[in-house]
């Protein structure tokens, strides 16, 4: 029932609405200097002046709802426009460049006509927020200041193209201009855009790379600062940068196998060695953490295998603790360029993972450990 008066009172205002935006008293009609007044001179026409929206006011609507209402009628009156043109086009009546002019207008014909129904007030609202549209403000948590400038950047970049977009259609540029200052103005963009919101924030809004997005939340978990957060970013990607020309390298210079892992070993331990000093051990314990598989992993199902907060802090420092006496293991199997027989080294990381077993057992009973072992995400499963 109170879906269905919802639904019913949702028509009424509808309807309201729609009779507000269609009762115009004929006196009213004006020339305006909206999309009209961005089409060619021998396409303007008058049209009635948009003075249902003060009858709206009058009535408490909200300003948010208003603009969109407003927003919805330019669309609406310059796409039945552009229908007459198509048509004055296909018969001759006009040539291309009146086309051109008319769908180059549209945007300074939305800002214009917004500005006459919302006041400069209501139109730098409503501005913001349609610049601001495509950015993840809850994310990127900017402060006020931030937020401003932002919205002048973005603002700045989207004028700048609307006037070349218009020099082309003079004749001022060419193709080769146009494309030339866009990138150009898009590098300057680009640039400016990461020096306001910093190498983290601003890492988060590219697309396509996963594994930055991943780092980036996987610091932010482990409680890294803004600071902190960018520096580590920066690490990443000289490191990834590293990998890159050492792979070239090796192509170049026909390393060994044996040569190559050295050296990706080498970039490996010297950018942990500068994470380690700029987060700080726990920290960087922590990003280990949940950058590793298997916590995320019984995080994820904990629910599924019973398991509490302490129970996952538990399984996984015991997993690390494993992981670390193997890794010890097997270095000092090899110390001294003498490597032990491998027959017993085998043997005794087999007796490591039988005593690593039988000590999740006996915590979390046969039951969950059943469970646990089958999935994989324990250390000396098969």
């Amino acid at each position: 029932m109170k879906a269905k008066g919802a639904f019913y009172l949702s028509l009424g205002l509808n309807a309201v609405l729609l009779a507000w935006l269609v009762r115009v008293p004929e006196e009213k009609k004006v020339e305006t200097t909206g999309d009209a007044a961005n089409e060619p001179k021998s396409l303007r026409r008058s049209v009635p002046r948009l003075v249902w929206i003060d009858r709206l006011r009058d009535e408490g609507i909200g300003e948010h709802l208003i603009a969109s209402l407003a927003a919805s009628d330019y669309e609406d009156r310059w796409q039945k426009r552009l229908l007459e043109i198509q048509q004055q086009l296909s018969r001759g009546e006009i040539d291309a460049a009146d086309m051109e002019n008319f769908v180059a207008g549209h945007e300074a014909g939305l800002e214009s006509r917004m500005r006459d129904c919302l006041g400069d007030a209501g139109f730098q609202a409503w501005d913001r927020e349609r610049v601001l549209r495509g950015f993840d403000m809850e994310r990127l948590k900017l402060s006020a200041p931030e937020t401003d400038d932002l919205f002048r950047l973005r603002k700045t970049l989207d004028c700048k193209t609307r006037d070349l977009q218009a020099a082309l259609l003079r004749g001022e540029i060419d193709e080769t201009d146009l494309e030339r200052q866009t990138e150009a103005n898009h590098e300057d963009y680009e640039r400016e855009l990461k020096g306001l919101l910093g190498q983290a924030r601003y890492a988060s809004l590219q697309p396509g790379d996963s594994e930055v997005g991943e780092l980036y939340r996987d610091l932010a978990r482990a409680g890294a600062s803004g600071d902190q957060v960018d520096a580590a970013l920066a690490i990443q990607q000289q490191w990834r940068e590293a990998r890159a020309r050492a792979d070239d390298e090796r192509r170049l210079n026909g390393l060994t196998d044996e040569e190559f892992e050295q050296q990706l070993r080498t970039l490996d331990a010297g950018r942990d060695q500068r994470l380690l000093e700029m987060l700080g051990g726990d920290t960087l314990a922590d990003l280990r953490m949940h950058q590793d598989g298997r916590y995320q992993t019984l995080q994820r199902y904990a629910g599924a295998w019973n398991l509490g907060g302490g129970d996952i802090d538990y399984l996984y420092s015991e997993l690390r603790d494993y992981d670390e006496k193997v890794r010890n293991l097997r270095q000092s199997s090899g110390a001294g360029g003498n490597p032990a027989d491998e027959e017993a080294v085998e043997g005794s990381l087999r007796g490591l993972a039988r005593e690593n077993e039988a000590k999740l057992l006996n915590y979390l009973g046969a039951e969950r450990f059943a469970r646990l072992k089958k999935s994989g995400v324990l250390a000396g499963s098969p």
